[in-house]
């Protein structure tokens, strides 16, 4: 992402927690973000980019800006396969849906938490 369009989460009053995983600050209109209480919003960002978030507007006038965690760079937050607790067994495998794979073919995966390349 490059930029964020004039008004593009104007009146999004419900958000709670913004990501942006860019670490060149997009462009962004002063208003992308109006009557969207930004003061309440939690911005999540690349942890090189902290520092050029926290100073610049309008990403400054989020409430909280915290850096990415490595969960949230793997894009898969959360695996649900309906028989754990953590929804994350040691060794499975999951496609970048959060599907488990039980024999997997060449691709991308998710085990252990960690994106893998099957070749």
């Amino acid at each position: 992402m490059t930029s964020i369009d004039v008004n593009a989460f104007n009146g999004c009053s419900g958000l709670t927690d913004v990501y942006c995983f860019a670490e060149n600050i997009p462009s962004t209109s002063s208003n992308a973000f109006s009557n969207a209480n930004t003061s309440d919003i939690t911005l999540h960002v690349p942890a090189v980019s902290l520092e050029a978030y926290q100073t610049t507007e309008p990403w400054s006038g989020f409430g909280t800006i915290v850096a990415l965690t490595d969960e949230e760079l793997t894009g898969v937050l959360l695996i649900d396969n309906g028989q754990s607790t953590t929804g994350n067994e040691a060794g499975a495998v999951y496609d970048l849906n959060g599907r488990h794979i039980t024999k997997p073919t060449r691709g991308i995966y998710v085990r252990n938490g960690k994106k893998v390349a099957i070749k």
